[in-house]
């Protein structure tokens, strides 16, 4: 399984960083992490290089644990995109 551990916590709070390896709910792989929003450390968009699901990834949930949670597939997106560009053809 390849694997992109994320150090949660943050800068300066050295007692609190633990990796985590949020799994992908559909066949197991780890997620590969990725941070689109630098002000918000917690939250991270985890991709499935396996089977290309996405998940949102938040790292401070209740618990102490990283609450994963899936986006949409792909193919759904994909599909979503196709028919924009259908609706938006003339008549």
């Amino acid at each position: 399984m390849s694997s992109s551990n994320y150090i949660a916590g943050s800068i300066g709070d050295t007692d609190d960083f633990d990796p985590i390896e949020p799994e992908c709910q559909g066949c197991g792989e780890y997620l590969d992490l990725h941070q689109p929003a630098e002000d918000r450390p917690e939250e991270l968009l985890g991709v499935c290089p396996e089977c290309n699901e996405w998940y949102l990834v938040v790292s401070d949930a209740p618990g102490g644990e990283e609450l994963v949670v899936k986006i949409m597939k792909a193919e759904l997106i994909a599909a979503a995109r196709l028919v924009n560009r259908i609706s938006k053809r003339p008549a």
